[in-house]
């Protein structure tokens, strides 16, 4: 006899459960998070759920825990919401999306802190916010750059945070308080960031001069500020997140500098990934390149951009607990060769393993092989001890201004002193600034006092000049003096303006000269303010006619002085009466543009081009032409000092004796990225004979000599205050 059909309803709660587990499915928007930036992330074709909670009130009652785990609304319906999950619902909320979609929507009624009433009902494990970039800077309570964003035209922006938890749970009210931020109200474990597509800036000219409507510029900000204050609370708020995740469509490659920077403050991050090109199907590229923008230039700012993050996965592959990291756009394949070489070439000599699918997964066993315990040489000695503090260098600066005499061969204790050097100046045949050579000035990036960087690594070469303008006979009377002086500097650039050349000339200096004395010598400064890069070299070409006339005419002058001239006396020694220098300012930030507007084979070849007259230049007047190039774009990664002088943790116990040998390193930093990351700082590097850089170190600016190719003078350096006078 045939049994009767069983009904789901005799059914047992386990079976139905299990069954009910079958049919739940994620939430859409779990799996739409690198896709742009959209209201329709969390619509779902699939209503298996909700049709059986509609079939009997038993299963509804079965049902209900995970048809509402995952919640959605619109912020005008917050209260709706929590009036609806207040009765039992709370206890099962598992992920929650709001969505501020429109901008019309009266945010203000609703305050910046409205996540706090939301958070006091419940306590998700995934909290989403889906909005325009001024509505998610008020819900972080900080400040971004707006005035640019009409540029970009970014409607939405996605940020999701992340709990580790095996369960929700309900939020106490103690936990999230008034003095709460969102980052730091729960124990977030990840974060995930969708700035959505920078493509529409591209349209226009000069795009890079641009900033993205981004929290990042906040987060940057406060990472190199010099109050610990906001540092320290936004160090607290991201320290414990383990895994971060950051999304845009050809984001510039200065604003992934940005991104990097605040993933620094996550000292326990184990896993990033990174996305910098759009996800697959979408079609935004197509569509913007109907405008005027250069098809090359997003691709050019993605390749330098995953340059930088190659350079930063090493560095916190070996100062932090980073042990794994992806490039999600490895799965694009018109860009998977170019960035499998970009990442090989940086991470291949380290611990790091590719797994061949756009993840790079750190070997702990060899990198706890090269751990400084293992490593046989001597305790390393930053230099940052080598410098007094600010009180005791202050007392012994007043003591040594109290001497009037100095002992004009320096000892053995000197040997390494710049100090002495800067004291002797410009054509000087005897110390770093003889004639003859290339000699550049930059700066340690994140090593700036007051965020002045031009003025930073502008002041000491401008000194130099003015010092040397002191000691050449004065124009009064003296017409048939042929010391000259060019610059060639972009026009917004401001450090060799007239009125600080005459200001510096005018300081206190004993004894000080008359007003129209130094306007006497401002008289042999010719300025070349440029706009570009071509009327650089336009101003270098005809700096150079002037020079060759002017060697053309010395020519039987020399014949003749050599004839009368001691034997042992040197063929290249300078003369006071005939010198002339050349100042180069801003080339590397000229350059740069050139580099955005085509691409960055055409911007290192022009800058080599320009690299070699001056190394000719230099070379053929070597008797009386020094040439000075100040870069202005600065070198290095971005390190930062505290305020009381001492380092972080995670960089005291980071040495020298961990640098890679395949570049110059600057004694006063504390990581071992290269100083030239950059194929376009790598060129400029290779036309400098002598490079002296410019940092910020124990609240002391310091100015050390990293390469001297044509001399002994690598290493020598002085704090900054000693050279002024």
């Amino acid at each position: 006899m045939a049994s009767a059909a069983a009904s789901i309803d005799s059914l047992p709660n386990e079976l139905l459960d299990e069954i009910i587990l079958l049919l739940s499915t994620p939430p859409p928007s779990s799996y739409r998070l690198h896709q742009p930036p959209s209201v329709n992330i969390t619509k779902s074709g699939s209503r298996d759920l909700k049709s059986l909670s509609l079939t009997c009130s038993r299963l509804l009652d079965l049902v209900r825990p995970r048809l509402f785990s995952h919640g959605c609304f619109e912020l005008r319906d917050l209260d709706r919401y929590l009036a609806f999950v207040s009765s039992d619902l709370y206890r099962y909320v598992i992920s929650v999306v709001v969505k501020g979609d429109s901008l019309s929507d009266n945010y203000e009624g609703f305050g910046p802190f409205w996540w706090r009433r939301l958070l006091h009902s419940v306590r998700p494990l995934h909290f989403t916010i889906i909005a325009p970039p001024s509505f998610i800077k008020g819900m972080l309570g900080i400040q971004i750059p707006e005035e640019h964003g009409w540029a970009f035209e970014i409607p939405l922006q996605l940020l999701q945070l992340n709990c580790d938890g095996q369960g929700p749970t309900p939020a106490p009210a103690s936990q999230v308080n008034e003095q709460s931020t969102l980052l730091d109200c729960l124990p977030w474990s990840s974060m995930f960031f969708n700035e959505s597509s920078s493509l529409k800036a591209y349209n226009h000219y000069e795009y890079f001069l641009y900033q993205v409507p981004s929290l990042f510029h906040r987060w940057s900000s406060l990472v190199s500020a010099k109050s610990l204050t906001g540092r320290s609370r936004l160090s607290f708020s991201l320290e414990n997140l383990t895994s971060f995740t950051y999304v845009a469509v050809f984001p510039f490659y200065n604003h992934v500098q940005l991104v990097l920077d605040a993933v620094e403050l996550m000292t326990n991050l184990r896993s990033l990934s990174i996305q910098l090109g759009p996800s697959r199907n979408d079609r935004v590229t197509e569509l913007e390149q109907r405008g005027s923008m250069d098809p090359s230039d997003p691709w050019m700012e993605l390749a330098t951009g995953y340059s930088l993050i190659a350079h930063a996965v090493r560095g916190l592959g070996r100062t932090s607990r980073l042990s794994e990291f992806t490039a999600c756009d490895y799965q694009m394949e018109a860009v998977r060769a170019e960035i499998d070489v970009i990442l090989g070439d940086i991470l291949c000599d380290g611990p790091w393993t590719h797994n061949g699918h756009g993840t790079w997964i750190k070997n702990m066993d060899q990198d706890s092989n090269s751990s400084p315990s293992k490593i046989s040489s001597g305790i390393p000695v930053l230099a940052h001890s080598l410098i007094p503090s600010s009180a005791s260098f202050a007392a012994n600066t007043g003591a040594a201004s109290s001497s009037k005499t100095r002992d004009p061969a320096p000892s053995t204790s000197e040997a390494g002193n710049l100090k002495l050097d800067i004291e002797q100046g410009l054509h000087s045949s005897s110390n770093i600034f003889h004639p003859g050579t290339v000699i550049a000035f930059s700066r340690l990036r994140g090593r700036t006092p007051n965020d002045n960087d031009d003025e930073f690594v502008g002041e000491l070469p401008r000194r130099l000049l003015t010092d040397w303008l002191r000691r050449t006979p004065s124009a009064i009377g003296s017409r048939n003096v042929q010391n000259r002086t060019f610059i060639i500097h972009p026009a917004n650039l401001t450090i060799f303006s007239p009125e600080k050349l005459l200001a510096s000339l005018l300081s206190n200096q004993q004894p000080s000269p008359s007003r129209a004395e130094a306007i006497s010598h401002l008289d042999s400064v010719q300025i070349f303010p440029v706009f570009d890069f071509a009327a650089a070299v336009q101003a270098i070409d005809e700096v150079s006619g002037i020079l060759h006339k002017t060697w053309g005419a010395r020519q039987p002058q020399d014949n003749h002085d050599h004839e009368h001239r001691d034997d042992n006396q040197h063929s290249n020694q300078p003369d006071i009466n005939h010198s002339m220098t050349l100042i180069i300012a801003g080339l590397d930030t000229l350059t740069e543009a050139v580099i955005r507007a085509s691409n960055a084979v055409r911007g290192t070849a022009v800058l080599s081009s320009v690299l070699r007259t001056l190394t000719q230049l230099s070379r053929m007047h070597r008797s009386y032409l020094s040439i000075l190039l100040v870069n202005t774009s600065g070198v290095g990664p971005m390190v930062r000092d505290s305020v009381d002088g001492r380092l972080p943790q995670s960089q005291r116990d980071y040495g020298p004796h961990q640098a890679r040998n395949d570049g110059l390193q600057s004694m006063f930093s504390v990581t071992d990225a290269p100083l030239f990351p950059s194929l376009l700082m790598r060129t400029l590097d290779q036309g400098i004979d002598t490079h002296l850089l410019a940092s910020n170190t124990r609240n002391l600016p310091v100015i050390e000599a990293i390469k001297d190719r044509v001399g002994s003078d690598v290493g020598k350096w002085c704090t900054w205050d000693s050279t002024r006078t």
